[in-house]
This record gives structure tokens, sequence and C-alpha cells, in this order.
């Protein structure tokens, strides 16, 4: 039990860690902890919110397709997006350190894998040393990817464009959720699938691993993008000195 545990926190701090170390100035450590373990506590109301959602679907009699739409995109992606968003937003809306383009980013990451922790070993405790290793291999840098979003698009209504403010505030909540439906959708109707329905199963499995390798290219991509536009402002500010 203790080694899954250990190898559910793993992926968790390495991806924090490395967050934190590519970034042009290091965020203050009491400002990520906070945000980190505000990750955590956002995990008590998501599921009692997800308990109630599921007993509704229940109600309503939801199966199949129908079933795993609204468990990926209204059970899974809105409720743990917009409760990781509202402990961003209450951490940093006033924030003095919220002032380059990839703190929204860093932040972000940090609220995400404070929550993906205690997801992670909850799933752990319950189904052991192979759900550790999935997890870690695709749920937890999932979160992560859609933090880089949520972030990206929160610093650019921080510090962006005065005109684009409320739509940078409104694509960083949507856009992880539906990413985060999309990703959950493909398993979960994956797994509701028989083994007559190979052809489908087959499908989904391309388009569940092509969503996953999107991840990666445009979350490198837009961490990229915030980190030289730090680069830049701070070369700027020194020839300016």
């Amino acid at each position: 039990m203790l080694s899954s545990i250990i190898a559910a926190i793993i992926p968790v701090i390495f991806i924090s860690f490395v967050i934190y170390i590519i970034d042009t100035e290091k965020e203050p450590l009491p400002l990520l902890a906070r945000c980190f373990i505000w990750g955590m506590i956002i995990v008590i109301p998501i599921i009692f919110i997800e308990t109630g959602l599921n007993l509704f679907a229940d109600k309503l009699a939801l199966k199949g397709f129908s079933r795993s739409f609204f468990d990926a995109f209204f059970v899974a992606g809105l409720t743990e997006e917009f409760f990781k968003f509202m402990a961003l937003w209450h951490t940093l809306r006033k924030s003095k350190y919220f002032d380059q383009y990839f703190d929204g980013i860093a932040y972000s990451v940090f609220v995400s894998m404070g929550f993906a922790l205690v997801e992670n070993i909850l799933y752990v405790v319950e189904h052991g040393m192979g759900t550790a290793i999935i997890r870690g291999l695709l749920s937890v840098p999932a979160h992560a990817f859609f933090a880089i979003f949520m972030g990206f698009h929160l610093s650019l209504w921080r510090i962006g464009k005065e005109e684009l403010r409320n739509a940078n505030l409104m694509l960083a909540l949507f856009i992880p959720i539906i990413l985060h439906g999309l990703f959950d959708f493909f398993l979960f109707d994956m797994t509701k699938r028989t083994e007559k329905e190979t052809s489908i199963i087959l499908i989904y499995i391309i388009l569940f691993f092509s969503l996953n390798l999107w991840f990666w290219r445009a979350a490198y991509n837009r961490i990229k993008r915030h980190l030289a536009n730090d680069r830049k402002n701070i070369e700027n500010g020194n020839n300016q000195g």
C-alpha cells in the first residue's frame, strides 16, 4: 500500500517541480503552497457535488452514450475545472505577484496538482499499483494540461490586450472544461462498449491518444510562448535600466 501511495505522489511532485524550475522568475513558495493546498481542499465539495450529479443521472436513467457524456462533461469536467478556477481566482485576483505571463500557468498547475494528489491517492488506495502507474502516465499529466490552458488565458486576462480580457477570462474556464470532458468521455464510453463493438473501441483509442499527443504539443507551445514573453519583458526592462 505504501509503495502505491508513493507512486501516486511522484508524478504530482515531478510536474510541480518542473513548472517551478522553468519559471523565469520564481514565484513565492508560500503562495505556490497556498495554491496547492486549495487544490487539495476543493476535493471535498467536488466529491459531494459529483455524488449528487450521479444520483441525478440515475434518476434520469441515463445510460450508454448519454451517461458517458454527462459523466465526462458535467460530473467531471464542469465540476472539477470550475472549482479549480475558483480556487485560482480566489488566490490570485488581487495578488501583486501575478505580474508575468507564466505566472498564471505556474499557479494554475499547482492548484491542479493539489487536486490531482488527493484524487490520485483516493484511486490508488482503492485500486492499487496498476492504477497508480496508469494515472501517473495519463490522468496526472492531463490535469496539468488542463491547468496550462487555464493559466495561459488567465494570464492574458491579467496582462494581455485590454479588449480581449473578458474573452480570455471565459476561455480560462471553458477550454479546460471541454478538454477535460473529451479526455474522460473517450475513456468512459470506451469501457461501456461490448466485444462486438471492436471498431468503435479502436476509434476511441486512436482519438484518445491523438488527443493526448495534441495536449503535449499545445501545452508546450503555450508554455514556450509565455516564457518568451516574460524573457522579452525582462530584457527590455534591463535595457531601459
